[in-house]
């Protein structure tokens, strides 16, 4: 679940912030900032279900600086692909976007 990604992203994050500087030369080859990292991923690639998914997700990485910075400076256009299609509950190739359930109910 969305929250329970969440609670592990601010875990890692509190755990590298306290044992590393982001100047330290360790600082971005250690198991911390590896989870860090792959839960910052993880949070980015979460495939939302519902449209309160993806305003928790939405709102959660506007909130957090390292997340707005990794998607704002994706060097391909995968990265954002992937993330836009995360927020449409990740489709499969060629299934159109609206086919994806949402949550809401339709008339």
């Amino acid at each position: 679940m969305l929250s329970d990604l969440i609670a592990r992203y601010l875990a890692a994050k509190a755990i590298w912030e306290a044992q590393f500087d982001e100047d330290d030369v360790k600082a971005n080859n250690s198991p911390e900032w590896r989870e860090y990292m792959d839960t910052s991923c993880a949070i980015i690639d979460f495939p939302c279900r519902t449209i309160r998914q993806v305003q928790q997700k939405a709102r959660f990485i506007l909130t957090d600086e390292n997340l707005v910075d990794m998607l704002a400076n994706c060097s391909t256009t995968v990265a954002v692909t992937d993330f836009l299609k995360s927020l449409a509950g990740h489709p499969v190739e060629n299934e159109p976007v609206d086919s994806v359930d949402n949550g809401e109910k339709r008339g």
